[in-house]
């Protein structure tokens, strides 16, 4: 997340595009969510589909709470709606598109690192901003999903990340009342703690809050 941001405030084009490396895009397929990003000021997301011959080719994401831990996820809509650009709720993985005159509403925290935050810090940040997430029909990106990590990831650094999300885009009440007692008190380490508590984190809650 702290790579991307610098990244995203360096750049100087109109929409922001999110890619990971182990992905190849249909012809066009950018161009044409980079259209409806701008027309739309929205954020923009094309179909999804794994590089196997029998993979589900997927429309979008609708945000849920993991039903076992409590964390931010989404599901993946598996049934093509028959508009050909639709509303989601929450975003999984690249690509998608941002107009870069929305970015500072959805800014990644600085204080995220590693794995596990990226999509659903957008999600969350897109929800309490009224900035939409589009799904625009049609247009593919291929993606090479891994059953397993091929570099370090703990449970302890996604329940740091998630703690973070929450802690900046709630209110006091909530965090204190609901997120900190009942979803990450039992998973937070000593660091997770100290970062949450960290002026950076408080002082981006405050603008967020804001806003």
């Amino acid at each position: 997340a702290y790579s991307r941001d610098e990244a995203s405030r360096a750049a100087r084009g109109n929409v922001l595009c999110y890619l990971d490396a182990h992905q190849r895009v249909s012809p066009n397929c950018l161009d044409r969510c980079a259209r409806f990003a701008l027309e739309s000021q929205a954020i923009t997301c094309p179909d999804i589909r794994d590089f196997g011959l029998l993979s589900w080719r997927m429309y979008g994401v609708d945000f849920c709470l993991h039903p076992k831990r409590g964390y931010f996820t989404g599901r993946w809509r598996i049934w093509r709606l028959r508009r050909r650009v639709s509303q989601g709720t929450a975003l999984r993985a690249p690509p998608y598109l941002v107009p870069r005159s929305l970015y500072r509403k959805i800014a990644w925290s600085r204080s995220l690192r590693g794995w596990g935050a990226t999509e659903a810090s957008v999600g969350v940040k897109a929800f309490f901003s009224g900035t939409r997430i589009l799904h625009v029909g049609g247009p593919l990106a291929r993606h090479l999903f891994r059953d397993r990590f091929h570099y370090e990831t703990t449970w302890e650094g996604i329940w740091r990340n998630h703690a973070i999300i929450a802690r900046i885009c709630f209110d006091d009440a909530t965090w204190f009342g609901y997120w900190l007692p009942r979803v990450f008190e039992p998973h937070l380490t000593a660091e997770a703690h100290s970062a949450l508590a960290s002026a950076e984190v408080q002082a981006e809650h405050q603008e967020f809050l804001s806003t």
